[in-house]
């Protein structure tokens, strides 16, 4: 059994990664910069068909700072969703210690709300990066367990390779 501490800072990581690899979620994110470009477009026909020139001028300036800053302020805007979105969900929760231990056929999830245990064929993959491992399981949920116990560490490696999960490694992932 090992005793772990989540943060919040893991949780919203995990939000971020998932964002940023979840193919649905990058094409909304692209659809929102295209939106934002065909605003300062028809802010420009507009100012040009009406002889505007204030209008004219704020769209070219609003189309080159979208061109040139867009998708940091979308980047910007989703990293702030995701953060008040964790902080909402964690408000009433206390400390983020659990323990977890991995057995031969079972993983098992200990907190201070619940006592849960998951087989390890339920499994569909675990994502790798720096500092965290993702264990996605079959109905949809994940198990964010930091890489801070080196033995952990070498037991989900080893469960990786026993049950071959597919192992997704993204070492020099930022958001």
């Amino acid at each position: 059994m090992h005793s772990l501490h989540i943060t919040e800072h893991d949780h919203i990581t995990f939000q971020l990664y998932e964002a940023s690899t979840n193919p649905m979620k990058k094409k909304t994110r692209r659809k929102s910069f295209i939106f934002l470009l065909v605003i300062g477009v028809f802010m420009v026909s507009f100012g040009l068909v009406q002889k505007d020139n204030f209008l004219l001028y704020y769209g070219l300036t609003w189309t080159l700072l979208v061109l040139c800053f867009g998708n940091i302020y979308i980047k910007w805007k989703h990293k702030r969703h995701y953060t008040k979105h964790v902080k909402n969900r964690l408000e009433n929760s206390s400390g983020g210690f659990v323990q977890v231990e991995i057995g031969d056929e079972r993983i098992r999830v200990i907190d201070d709300a619940s006592d849960s245990s998951v087989k390890l064929s339920e499994v569909r993959s675990v994502d790798e990066i720096r500092d965290i491992y993702f264990i996605k399981l079959s109905p949809g949920q994940v198990l964010v367990i930091p890489k801070t116990i080196p033995e952990l560490n070498k037991e989900i490696e080893a469960i990786i390779q026993k049950f071959n999960i597919p192992h997704i490694q993204q070492l020099d992932w930022k958001w």
